[in-house]
This record gives C-alpha cells, structure tokens and sequence, in this order.
C-alpha cells in the first residue's frame, strides 16, 4: 500500500548473484526501465518507478 497516495501498489526485485555483476549490468538495468516507464499498452503492466538498492544488489520495480 503507498501510504502517500493510499493506493494499491506492486513491487519486484531484480537480484544479482554478485555485486560485481551488479555494477557490470547496472547502466543497462537502467536504460531498460527508462523505457519500460515510457511504454504505455493495454495489455502490458504499467511501470511508474525504479531505484537500485547498491547495497543489496538489486533493481527494485513499481
């Protein structure tokens, strides 16, 4: 739940097995979910947000 907006929200998390593979993957991660933000489809689930947590490895996804 987004406490702020009190809507209904779901998350993912992209994992790496190393935080070497992490850094090596980190720049494409991103330009990946820059355009999955931008696209708008009926029938594809709307991405609205994405930060990296560095000291978890992973990609997290709303």
């Amino acid at each position: 739940m987004d406490t702020e907006e009190g809507v209904e929200v779901v998350w993912n998390e992209v994992q790496f097995s190393e935080r070497k593979n992490y850094k090596l993957q980190e720049e494409k991660v991103r330009a990946v979910f820059d355009n999955l933000i931008q696209l708008e489809h009926l029938n594809i689930v709307k991405f609205h947000k994405y930060w990296a947590d560095v000291k978890e490895n992973k990609a997290r996804v709303i």
